[in-house]
């Protein structure tokens, strides 16, 4: 639909290349990662599918690789658990077109290319196409969660309220729902979990910012009730919304609401700045990060790096000692030299001072490259293509900073 070459379809997906939080530069067509601070991390940045150098980076984003405020606006957020495969798509893309170089011998313009992966990905949504294949096939792209069942129970036995807010239809909920929570429902429904049950919210948008009332689901005819909602029911399924009017229905307090979601910006971030919510944040990256850090391989890199920069400080103490010991030395041959010249003809010639050895000079640069070495395998145990989700050049990424600051 799009005019883009068919040997597009011949490009495999690869789970294993993106990571959330990354960021694609529309106008230069660059997948990174950002630190808290918007700088684009020296070893994180691809265009299409090719590593682009810490030189190259530079030239495009100057020496400190800081992305302007300005410019930040072209930097399309991939965040969520969606935007990974975006982010692989649009690589994909970028590698078939190429450059002038390469195969095809064309020119386009990453802003084109990024606008319509991502309408292209909107239409699948819209459409129901992708929850219609996850729904003929659920063992292929769900995976059960058991637990979750018991975890819930414990909140209600606890007397805690529940309620689902999601984006999705009511079809696609009904059947993945059942699918998550599976046997542990022991013939039950799982909507009996919950108090309030929202399908097609909209967020955030609508659902955060907007006034729009519920609308009842009819499960026998599959479609919307006009009538006005006055009350929610527990086990029924309604559609659209606000929380504005969810509020208005239960009488819930803010401060009193915890609300969990995987989508740090359309689930927490204005459910938090906007409506003083309680957050929380299911960050499956996290188990995969403590899970690579507790490996001996990793361990043994993280004593490693703590010895060579240990290495490192006490060399340099060392020759800052020599240094300051020949700039005495040199200070009072000069002094001696004054003192001789005023009792007699003749000077005595000083030369530099030699601060430093070229062999410590040497060892410095050797232990600093093996520290590099170092860092990049313990960023490429947890993704050989931009390592880890919350780090980034020794500074929290920024999606780990959001997270910090959104969700508490």
């Amino acid at each position: 639909a799009f005019g883009y070459p068919a040997t597009l379809r011949d490009e495999e997906f690869d789970p294993e290349f993106a990571i959330r939080g990354l960021a694609v530069d529309k106008t230069n067509g660059v997948i990174c990662k950002l630190s808290h601070l918007q700088r684009i991390g020296s070893n994180y940045a691809y265009m299409g599918k090719k590593a682009l150098s810490a030189e190259k980076i530079e030239d495009l984003y100057g020496e400190f690789r800081t992305v302007s405020k300005g410019d930040i606006e072209s930097m399309r957020p991939l965040d969520d658990m969606f935007a990974m495969a975006e982010a692989c798509l649009i690589a994909d893309v970028m590698h078939v077109l190429g450059t002038k170089e390469d195969t095809y011998g064309e020119i386009y313009s990453p802003v084109n290319v990024v606008d319509d992966v991502l309408s292209a990905v909107r239409e699948v949504h819209i459409s129901g196409s992708m929850h219609d294949a996850v729904l003929r096939n659920p063992h292929h792209y769900i995976i059960p969660s058991p637990n979750l069942y018991m975890m819930l129970m414990k909140f209600k036995q606890a007397g805690k309220q529940l309620f689902l807010c999601t984006n999705s239809g009511a079809n696609y909920t009904e059947k993945a729902m059942d699918f998550v929570l599976g046997d542990a429902l022991k013939g039950n429904s799982w909507r009996d979990i919950f108090d309030v049950i929202i399908c097609s919210a909209n967020k955030p948008k609508d659902f955060f910012y907007s006034k729009k009332p519920f609308r009842k689901w009819a499960d026998s005819t599959n479609n919307l009730s006009p009538m006005p909602v006055g009350s929610l029911e527990p086990g029924t399924i309604y559609i659209n919304g606000s929380v504005h009017a969810l509020r208005r229905a239960t009488g819930w307090s803010s401060r009193r609401v915890l609300f969990a979601g995987d989508n740090l910006f359309a689930d927490l971030v204005e459910a938090r700045k906007y409506h003083g919510w309680q957050t929380a944040c299911v960050i499956q990256e996290l188990h995969h990060d403590i899970t690579v850090q507790n490996t001996s391989q990793f361990q043994q890199l993280h004593f490693l790096r703590s010895s060579t920069r240990e290495l490192i400080n006490d060399l340099q103490k060392a020759m800052e000692v020599k240094r300051l010991e020949n700039l005495l030395e040199s200070q009072s041959q000069s002094s001696n030299a004054v003192a001789d010249s005023t009792h007699g003809p003749g000077t005595l010639a000083l030369g530099k001072p030699k601060y430093y050895d070229a062999a410590d000079r040497d060892v410095i640069h050797k232990l600093e490259m093996q520290l590099q070495r170092i860092n990049h395998e313990m960023s490429d145990s947890f993704n050989k293509h931009f390592g880890s989700t919350f780090r980034t050049d020794g500074s929290p990424t920024r999606f780990a900073f959001s997270i910090r600051r959104f969700v508490q």
